[in-house]
């Protein structure tokens, strides 16, 4: 499977998504962008003016709901950050045994939904910014290898719990990537508890990693899931977007991970490509240019 991306016995349409946003670096040639555009009529002179001042005042929405969205999440922080830390505290018994065993537990389950409502208060601002166009990336060389060892670790509990086998196929001359480490991470473990989330059990997930013919590099997750068709899509990236029925009785989830892992991918330059059929599974592809190929 070396220099290009796996595919499963899937018979359906290649489902191509599209970037979110058109100030995205993009790769390959476009003849038609190539072409110097026409002089612009005089009586055409309003027209572009108008649309300047709707684009100003788009801009404008943006990074006032993005300041909004700041705000708000912030006043969820603070007291959810006060409730993990006194809990903690409870729960390894800093001052003194717990009364009952009850105790403990009870105190388990507020740590549990405390940081599962951290995490998702963290995605929503994360998406926010994505859209605003002002997430900052934190960059350097990664060792893109061992990150996927990683997420792969983290997810394993979940899969074994609902009897999935979870497997890896990475090249063995897998090169570095360029960008943000903790991004990175994000997107690699949206794609896996996405997989692993829709796939019953006794099904499987694969990941695998390679470099691209082109230069750059893919990351792909397989899945013997529900599959989805091509009308699935916009639901499936949209924010907060939920495909019917539920899968297999696992847990409905917030809706925010595959759209969050498009939108960092983007930002990395990068693609999303997805495969997939009804009944058949999903591969969803992550293509990195190769100017975060790192030799």
């Amino acid at each position: 499977m070396k220099g290009r991306a796996p595919r499963l016995r899937i018979e359906g349409a290649r489902l191509q998504v599209a970037n979110h946003s058109s100030d995205r670096r993009t790769h390959g040639h476009c003849p038609a962008q190539d072409r110097d555009p026409p002089a612009p009529r005089r009586e055409d002179a309003p027209e572009a003016t108008s649309g300047r001042v709707r684009s100003d005042a788009g801009a404008a929405s943006a990074a006032a709901d993005l300041q909004l969205t700041a705000n708000l999440i912030h006043e969820l922080r603070t007291p959810l950050n006060a409730i993990i830390g006194f809990a903690d505290v409870l729960q390894n018994e800093v001052f003194g045994e717990l009364p009952h065993p009850k105790c403990r537990e009870y105190v388990g389950d507020i740590l549990e939904s405390s940081r599962h409502l951290l995490a998702l208060v963290n995605e929503i601002l994360d998406l926010s910014r994505a859209d605003a166009g002002r997430l900052e990336l934190s960059e350097a060389v990664v060792d893109i290898a061992t990150t996927i060892r990683s997420c792969t670790k983290m997810i394993a509990p979940s899969a074994g719990q609902r009897g999935i086998e979870l497997s890896t196929a990475l090249a063995p001359d897998l090169p570095r990537l360029y960008g943000d480490e903790r991004r990175l991470r994000q997107i690699l473990i949206n794609l896996l508890a996405n997989a692993v989330k829709f796939t019953p059990r006794g099904g499987e997930v694969l990941l695998t990693a390679d470099r691209e013919p082109e230069a750059g590099l893919f990351v792909s997750v397989l899945d013997t899931g529900i599959g989805m068709q091509a009308t699935d899509l916009p639901i499936a990236f949209a924010p907060f977007g939920r495909i019917e029925p539920a899968p297999h009785g696992g847990d409905e989830g917030t809706g925010l991970g595959l759209p969050l892992a498009k939108r960092l991918l983007e930002a990395h330059g990068g693609r999303l490509e997805v495969l997939s059929s009804p009944g058949q599974g999903t591969i969803m592809v992550a293509h990195f240019p190769a100017d975060r190929v790192v030799a």
